[in-house]
């Protein structure tokens, strides 16, 4: 039995033309669920990107945890909740969540390529900011698209973009993207 992973990643159209990104993890050992992890967004695509309507976090295992954050855009607030508490920001344009940030991220990379932007990345990496918001507050997140590398997979090597979140020097996390363009 030993230790198992299984991972998902979802998005489908809603019979609104609302979209459904959905992913999560469960990690078992002995067959005991160490941890397993979802994350659901609702958004709706507008002609300046992703606006998110609703976001779910929900974390089971040894150590439990929900959030949820719903976007009232015409009354320009934001409802945070993590656990039993519960907070009102105001809504700010381009404002995402922590999932469906990763498909306006996306939707930007496509339109970087199509203007043929990546190949100058040797040069200069292109830094990209995101407001997101989570079960607890708002916070900006900088990214740098840095370069392609190669990826070795089941189905052979791929090319991918290599995504690097900008941290303080000082910090001792990371956080990698890599980013499969053509697929």
């Amino acid at each position: 039995m030993g230790m198992s992973t299984e991972a998902y990643r979802t998005l489908s159209i809603e019979d609104d033309g609302s979209f459904y990104l959905r992913h999560g993890l469960d990690l078992s050992i002995l067959g005991a669920t160490l941890i397993d992890v979802e994350e659901r967004s609702y958004f709706q695509w507008q002609s300046r990107g992703v606006q998110p309507t609703e976001y779910a976090f929900e974390q089971g295992g040894i150590r439990k945890r929900q959030e949820s954050v719903d976007f009232d855009w015409q009354a320009d607030s934001i409802t945070l909740r993590r656990d039993d508490n519960e907070q009102v920001i105001n809504a700010e344009p381009g404002m995402l969540d922590g999932l469906s940030f990763s498909a306006q991220l996306t939707a930007m990379v496509q339109q970087f390529d199509a203007q043929d932007r990546l190949a100058t990345l040797d040069d200069s990496p292109i830094r990209l900011s995101f407001t997101i918001v989570d079960g607890r507050e708002s916070e900006v997140h900088e990214y740098d698209i840095v370069a392609f590398e190669d990826v070795e997979t089941q189905l052979g090597t791929i090319p991918a973009l290599r995504i690097e979140r900008w941290r303080e020097p000082d910090s001792e996390r990371s956080t990698i993207l890599l980013l499969a363009v053509d697929y």
